[in-house]
């Protein structure tokens, strides 16, 4: 008798740990999705005092969004390449593609964002080259300023584009 109820205990707790791995096999699966994009990118007054036009050229992004067990977004990772050109005053820029990522997480319904990479790479007329790449808030209009990186030759690019 006593093997009988070792063996239902033991059959107890196999049917109870595939109950577990059913439970958390069925949760929703990471959604990705790639997608292009292109055209106009707004006009930025902040940068150099004066309306820069920014056209995106090229874009390329892979986005992902996780969720919790019961179904509910909690994180996202966005990965893209993006070419800018800059525009003022006749002047026209072309930036070189640049990689970045942004990675939002939802703490108790309220989300941070961060985006950390290069967000813009601008060969200049004069040869140097106007950089921003760190870590910035991809949501404070145009994102190229870091909080923590480097924002290279900001008067030079001003400069090139002065009327």
């Amino acid at each position: 008798m006593r093997k009988m109820q070792r063996f239902n205990i033991l059959l107890g707790i196999a049917a109870l740990g595939c109950a577990l791995v059913a439970t958390s096999a069925s949760a929703t699966p990471p959604q990705r999705t790639h997608y292009s994009y292109a055209g106009p990118g707004g006009t930025d007054h902040s940068l150099c005092g004066f309306p820069i036009k920014l056209t995106i050229l090229i874009g390329e992004d892979d986005y992902t969004e996780f969720f919790d067990k019961d179904g509910n977004l909690i994180m996202s990772l966005d990965h893209f390449v993006q070419q800018d050109q800059w525009s003022a005053n006749g002047t026209t820029l072309t930036g070189i593609p640049y990689t970045a990522n942004i990675q939002c997480h939802n703490s108790g319904g309220v989300w941070t964002c961060a985006a950390d990479g290069v967000q813009e790479k601008v060969p200049l007329p004069d040869g140097s080259l106007f950089m921003g790449a760190g870590r910035v808030n991809p949501f404070t209009g145009f994102a190229i300023e870091p909080t923590h990186g480097v924002f290279k030759n900001l008067a030079g690019f001003c400069a090139a584009l002065a009327p």
